[in-house]
Formats: C-alpha cells, structure tokens, sequence
C-alpha cells in the first residue's frame, strides 16, 4: 500500500502529500524540527514510512487444516509530546533603600532635621518566559506481521478392516417328493387257492410306485376343518425370474437378521498448525523537549523620589477562603431546667357493670373528671389535696402549655379555669355533640401554687354537658384526657 510524503507547516492550513510506491518496501518515519527566532513560528516536516513488506505467502499445505493467519503486528505508540519547558522566575523585587542619616545636632542650637527616608528602590525586571520545548518526535509505525504459513494438508485416513465373514445361513429344507409313476395294468385273477396256514410276518416291503390318478370324483361332503400345522421351514430362495406384471401387495416376510457391525476404521493424523505471525516492533518514544533557561534576575533600581498618591485601585477578586477560625470560649451557663408534664385521663363505657368516670350530665359551672392516674409519675404538677378528680396544682411563675380532649354526645362548649377564673381565649365547642380539643398556653403568678381545672362554662345553658360513652359496637371505653407541660 502507498504511503504519504507529508509536509506540515504551523503557519499555514494546509497540507501537501505525495503518494509513493515502490515495490512494498517501506521507510522508516522521520521527523525533523526546525527552530526558527521567536518572530517565526515553528516549522515540522515530516514524512511517513512506507508499509512494511507483505510476509511471503505460506506454501500451499496438502489437504488438512488451514493454518491459522499470523495476527498483525500492533502500530508503534505515537511518541510522547515533549512538556513545555517552565515559565522564568520573577525577578527579584529591590531592596528598600536605606534610612538617610540622622543630622547631626547644632551646636548649643535646635536638633538638626531628620534626613529623609531613602527612596525605594526599583522594582527588578520580570524574568523572561522560559522557551516552550519541542514536540517529541513521532513513534515509528510497528512492521506489519509476515503472514503465517499455510498448515500442511492432514494425511488420508487408514481404510477400514474388513468385516469378518457372516454366519453361514441355516439348511433350506428338502425338495417335495416327485409325483408316483403311473400303475401297470392289472393281471388276470388267478383261481382261489386253499388257504394255507399263516405265516410269518415278513419285513416290511418297499413303497411301490403310485399308480396314475382316476379320473376325479364327485365332491364329497365338506368334512371337519382340521387343526392347523405346525409353521414349516422357510425354504431357499429361488433364482430371480423375469420381472411379471405387478401383483397383489403379498404379506410382509419375517426380517432377517442383523449382519455385525465391522470395525471403525482409524482416524487420519491431524494436519501440523500453521506458524504464528511475527509481532511488529515498538516504536521509539519521543524525546521531551529541553527545559527552559530560567530569567535573569532584575539589577537593582535607584531610590525613586515619592509620588503622588494614586487613584483609587479597582476592587481586587475575593480571596480565597480563610481558615478556620478557633473556637470561641464556651457560653455562660443557662439556667437549668428540669421536664415536667403531667397526662391526667377518664374513661366512659355505657355498659351497665363497666367503668365510667364521667357519668353524670356536667352542668354550667361543673368541671370535667379526669381521675386517673391518681398520681402523676412525670413531674410535680399534682392533684389538688392528692385525690381531687377534676382539678390539679400548677407550680407558681411558671408557664405551661394546656391540651384537652372530651367527646360530648349533645352541643356544648369546656373552658380552661385557672384559680376559679374561666380563660375566656381557650372556649372551644361542638355543635350537635363529638369530639373537642382544647390548645391554649397560660402563666400561673407568682407565690402559691395555682389551681387549674376543665369546665363547662358558667354562661352555658342549663341541661348539662354530657360526655360520650362506649355503646352498641363500641366495644372499648372511650378516653377522655389533660395534657398539661411546664415549658418555662
């Protein structure tokens, strides 16, 4: 196959190739770099090796198995590109340049004047940039593989044994007696003799010939079906005759037997395999490119006098994130606080026999009963006297957040009670009867403790509240609850 002679140019788009051809051999690829002054760009020629030579074709084996191809040898690896050679360091700033001498005191008169700072000197000159190192040389393309030779063909199997002989096949049976010969004819009857005396049996005599058949008979009556014979011999078959014209479909005759089976013949030997193709070589990795020469460092500037104090810089970027900054010193401490909480409930079931806390129909002014647990296990908030039912003490200056739940059967409204005043702000109600729930936050003042309580409110109509019992498929008591939590 044609290879390209290319020419590649940095400072044109273009690229110029010619196709060569010459008997299949190839040319290793070179690259040569030119390096131009830095008002040029670079410029790269390179050309591409030919293709290796085709491998010689494998001579043609005999009939067995084709060898299998040699694989192709892998392309070299492209060279690494050399690294940019490092940026020059900056230059080193100047040195500040020295305080002026202090002036020397007058004599018995006023202290000399401060000489003047020096001026600060120049600041050095950027290093040059380092120069960019030179694009590592291209890897050779790896050689292609030579072909593998075709395998030779595998020898002709062995011809199978002879089969041994068959058995000899069994006697075919005698032929059918020959039909008797003709009688001859009958003599005159002699006359009758005296009988003699009787003798001897003699030995059997031989069968004579049969007479000639009569003539046919009338048919007599059919007599009895005999028993069926015994199956006679198959007898030998006879020679083919001339193929007649086609008869009846016969009875299948019985199969014969079986011959044996004669030996396997032996395997032919397997064709030698094919050899493997050769792998092509690796290409060279590519040079990396020189570092770049480091700057010279600035010479150090004069002292400049001092300038007038320029506008206002642009805002510069944020900065980086700073670090972490240490951890502050702990807090004062709080005040303490310990939980303390109280659930107070009552349960209702219309069963006769059966627990109900809140039988009777409250009337305006009464409170709800809420006698269980008889004491509270969470906290200090406490039934009034330790055994009322329907009201509980609240430590002083405290705040305390109030939850309620009754279910009423007719149109009522409860109302939270703190020392005997009804907290009008937590009136809630239901129309035609179910459930109520109370929210509400209230403070207790300052010195005793405060005495809370869930009413009827004292404006409601006369008739009473009643509270919801378990009946008919309400097969468990209902709950009625306070929820009290000091928060403050």
């Amino acid at each position: 196959m044609p290879k390209n002679d290319c020419y590649y140019s940095d400072d044109e788009s273009s690229r110029s190739c010619e196709n060569k051809k010459k008997n299949d051999s190839c040319k290793t690829t070179s690259c040569k770099y030119e390096k131009k002054p830095r008002d040029e760009k670079n410029v790269k020629k390179c050309r591409d090796g030919k293709d290796g030579k085709n491998g010689l074709d494998g001579k043609d084996g005999k009939d067995g198995e084709n060898g299998k191809d040699g694989k192709c040898g892998r392309d070299g690896k492209d060279g690494r590109d050399g690294k940019d050679g490092e940026n020059g360091k900056d230059g080193e700033d100047g040195r500040d340049g020295r305080d002026g001498k202090d002036g020397k005191d007058g004599k018995d008169g006023e202290d000399g004047s401060n000489g003047e700072d020096g001026r600060d000197g120049r600041n050095g000159k950027d290093g040059r940039d380092g120069k960019d190192g030179e694009d590592g040389q291209d890897g050779r393309d790896g050689k292609d593989g030579e072909d593998g030779q075709d395998g030779c063909d595998g020898e002709d199997g062995r011809d199978g044994k002879d089969g041994e002989d068959g058995c000899d096949g069994k006697d075919g049976c005698d032929g059918r007696d020959g039909k008797d010969g003709c009688s001859g004819p009958r003599g005159h009857t002699g006359p009758r003799g005296c009988p003699g005396e009787t003798g001897c049996s003699g030995p059997k005599g031989d069968t004579g010939s049969h007479g000639c058949p009569g003539p046919k008979g009338d048919t007599g009556c059919l007599g009895h079906t005999g028993a069926t014979g015994p199956k006679g011999d198959t007898g030998c078959p006879g020679h083919t005759g001339a193929t007649g014209p086609k008869g009846d479909t016969g009875s299948p005759g019985d199969k014969g037997d079986t011959g044996e089976s004669g030996p396997k013949g032996d395997t032919g030997a397997t064709g030698p395999k094919g050899d493997a193709g050769i792998t092509g070589a690796k290409g060279d990795a590519g040079a990396t490119g020189p570092k770049g020469d480091t700057g010279e460092s600035g010479s150090k500037g004069d002292t400049g006098a001092t300038g007038q104090k320029g506008d206002k810089g642009d805002t510069g970027e944020t900065g980086p994130k700073g670090d972490k900054g240490d951890t502050g010193a702990a807090g004062p401490t709080g005040p303490s606080f310990t939980p303390n909480f109280a659930d107070f409930y009552g349960l209702m079931s219309g069963k006769p026999g059966e627990v109900n806390d809140n039988p009777d129909d409250i009337e305006p002014g009464e409170s709800i009963h809420f006698p269980n647990p008889a004491t509270n296990p969470y906290g200090t908030i406490q039934r009034l006297s330790g055994t009322s039912p329907t009201e509980f003490l609240l430590p002083a200056n405290s705040v305390f957040e109030i939850t309620f739940q009754v279910t009423i059967q007719n149109t009522g409204e409860l109302v939270v009670v703190l020392n005997g005043i009804e907290q009008l702000m937590t009136i809630v109600g239901k129309s035609g009867g179910g459930q109520v729930v109370g929210m509400s936050i209230v403070s207790t003042p300052d010195g005793v403790s405060s005495v809370l309580s869930i009413n009827n409110p004292s404006s409601a109509t006369s008739g009473g509240l009643k509270v919801d019992a378990a009946t008919g498929a309400l097969t468990e008591p209902l709950s009625c609850h306070l929820i009290i939590k000091q928060i403050k």
